[in-house]
C-alpha cells in the first residue's frame, strides 16, 4: 500500500516490541559527494528538476543547476550513487564504522483509540546531518514506502521543528546528532498486531552527502501500553496549529514564470521569532519550491518562492493545498492551506 503524510495520522512504523528497540542499520556501498548541497550535475537535463529527488530511491542520481532564492541558477556538478542498507535481526546495533548513521526503532505504545505511536530514532555522527520532510533547496529528502505491510491503514509522520542549517551558503533544513521522528499507525484492526514491512530512504551530509536506503520488517503488538517519554519529548518539538499560533489569514497570488509558478504569500501572524525562516511545500512532491525569500511588515509576514513542475513550465495550482510552515529560534507555525487572493 502507499503511505499518506498527514500531521495527524502519523506516517510508518519500524518497531518490533517483543523485542525491545529493533534496530536496523546498513553499509554506505559507495557515495560520490558534491559538498554539502547534493547538486544538481551540470550535464543533466535541465527540465527534470528536483522531481527526480523525489522518485529516489533509483539507481543513479545526477542533478542539474538549481535555481536559488535569488533566482540565478547555482553551478555545482555532482554525480550519486545511490547505497544499499542492509538490514540486520532485531537488537542489532550497527552495520559499521563507514555508516556515520545508526537506525533503530522506539516501539511506543498502542492508544486507546487503537492508532500506534512509535518512533524512528536516527543517530549520526559528529559534523554529520540528516533531512527534514522538506529539506531545502540542496537536501535529500525521505521517502516511504510500506508495501507488503499487514493490518496496516494508514501511517504518518509527526515532523519536529528542523534545524536550520547553513553551510558553505546554502541553507537546509534537518538534523544533527540525534533525531527522534514520531510515527503513527492506524491499523485495519484496531485490536491486532500490526505487521511492517517496508523500505525508507534518506540521506545523510557532512562534506559528502550519502543517499541511503533501509528495508525494515518488524511487528507492533496491540498490547503494548507504556509511553515512551522520548517520543513525547519529540511530539511536542512539534510546529504548532496556525490557529494555535493566532494566524488571522494566509493569502497567496500566483503567477506564471519561464519553468513555473511564482507564489507570494501575505500572512497576517504574530512574530515568531527574529530572522523567520519559511517553507512552501507543494502537495505534489515532484514539483520544485525555491527557497522562500522573506519580508515583515508589521503583522504582515511577506513571502516569494518559485514552483517548478519536472516539466518546467506553468501548470494548474490550487493555493489550498500547500502548506507553508515558519520557523524561527526551534519554534516553528504550521499553516495548512494558502487562500488565493484575487
Amino acid at each position: 500500500m502507499r503511505t499518506e503524510e498527514h500531521d495527524r495520522v502519523l506516517e510508518p512504523r519500524i518497531a518490533h516490541a517483543g523485542h525491545g528497540d529493533q534496530q536496523f542499520a546498513g553499509q554506505i556501498l559507495r557515495g560520490v559527494g558534491c559538498g554539502h548541497a547534493l547538486m544538481m550535475g551540470s550535464g543533466a537535463n535541465p527540465h527534470k528538476r528536483d522531481a527526480i529527488f523525489q522518485r529516489f530511491p533509483a539507481d543513479v542520481i545526477s542533478a542539474h543547476p538549481r535555481r536559488s532564492c535569488t533566482r540565478e541558477h547555482m553551478k555545482s556538478s555532482a554525480l550519486v550513487f545511490l547505497t544499499a542498507l542492509a538490514l540486520t535481526g532485531p537488537g542489532a546495533a550497527q552495520a559499521g564504522p563507514s555508516l556515520h548513521a545508526e537506525v533503530d526503532v522506539l516501539p511506543g505504545w498502542r492508544a486507546a483509540d487503537g492508532t500506534h505511536i512509535a518512533a524512528l530514532r536516527i543517530t549520526l555522527d559528529q559534523g554529520w546531518k540528516t533531512y527534514w520532510r522538506a529539506p531545502g533547496e540542496a537536501g535529500i529528502p525521505p521517502h516511504f514506502d510500506w508495501s507488503g505491510s499487514e493490518n496496516l491503514g494508514r501511517v504518518g509522520f509527526l515532523w519536529p521543528v528542523p534545524q536550520i542549517i547553513v553551510s558553505n551558503g546554502v541553507t537546509t533544513l534537518g538534523f544533527e546528532g540525534e533525531f527522534i521522528l514520531p510515527v503513527e499507525v492506524i491499523a485495519a484492526d484496531p485490536g491486532a498486531d500490526i505487521a511492517i514491512e517496508g523500505a525508507l530512504a534518506f540521506g545523510i551530509c557532512e562534506d559528502v552527502c550519502m543517499p541511503l536506503e533501509a528495508r525494515v520488517s518488524a511487528v507492533l503488538p496491540a498490547a503494548a501500553a507504556d509511553q515512551d517519554p522520548r517520543i513525547i519529548a519529540a511530539l511536542a518539538a512539534r510546529a504548532v496549529p496556525a490557529a494555535e499560533a493566532a494566524v488571522v489569514s494566509a493569502n497567496c497570488t500566483v503567477e506564471p514564470i519561464a519553468d513555473g509558478l511564482r507564489v507570494t504569500a501575505r500572512l497576517d501572524m504574530p512574530e515568531v521569532g527574529p530572522d523567520e525562516f519559511l517553507v512552501v511545500e507543494a502537495a505534489d512532491k515532484s514539483v520544485w519550491v525555491s527557497q522562500a525569500v522573506v519580508e515583515r511588515e508589521g503583522d504582515i509576514l511577506i513571502a516569494e518562492a518559485d514552483l517548478v513542475p519536472p516539466a518546467a513550465k506553468p501548470f494548474d495550482l490550487d493555493t489550498e493545498t500547500l502548506r507553508i510552515t515558519v520557523l524561527a529560534e526551534g519554534r516553528g507555525v504550521d499553516i495548512q492551506g494558502c487562500d488565493e487572493a484575487q
